[in-house]
């Protein structure tokens, strides 16, 4: 069964809006329900979807573990089309400073516009960079996700 999500959210967005994370360690998943909760929209792990996305917008909020993306997020991408997806925009969380370039490589491959910015906060790792992502950089990705929403919906 393919899920389609057409909300008016909190903030009067009424667009096919989705959010989907990819977690190993909990903290995108943190983040994408901090999302969830701003725009009213079900946070969705990726590993539990079924049918193809589509979406006006698509947030994709993930990790880089080890420098790298999660394969399974590259799989997703090769799923989507230009057809489905109206926009991507990248949550990430990390140790590194870099970005989600593999990522963005393979959306732009796919031809799918992405969001110019990419939010990016710290993730933590063992016993390194304990209590990240905090509070304050939850609440960042919410308002990065609200402008996200707000470009996404003035572009229609």
């Amino acid at each position: 069964m393919m899920n389609m999500y057409i909300f008016l959210t909190k903030e009067g967005f009424s667009m096919n809006i989705r959010i989907v994370y990819c977690s190993k360690t909990g903290h995108s998943k943190k983040i994408a329900e901090g999302i969830s909760k701003a725009l009213s929209v079900p946070a969705e792990n990726m590993s539990k979807l079924t049918g193809p996305v589509k979406a006006d917008l698509l947030f994709l909020v993930t990790g880089i573990y080890g420098g790298k993306c999660d394969p399974a997020v590259l799989t997703l991408i090769q799923s989507l089309t230009p057809e489905s997806i109206g926009q991507v925009a990248l949550v990430t969380s990390s140790m590194s400073k870099g970005t989600q370039t593999e990522i963005k490589e393979a959306l732009t491959a796919q031809g799918i516009p992405i969001y110019p910015e990419e939010y990016r906060c710290k993730g933590s790792f063992l016993f390194f960079s304990l209590g990240h992502p905090s509070t304050d950089e939850v609440q960042e990705a919410v308002e990065f996700s609200l402008r996200a929403a707000k470009s996404a919906e003035a572009a229609r």
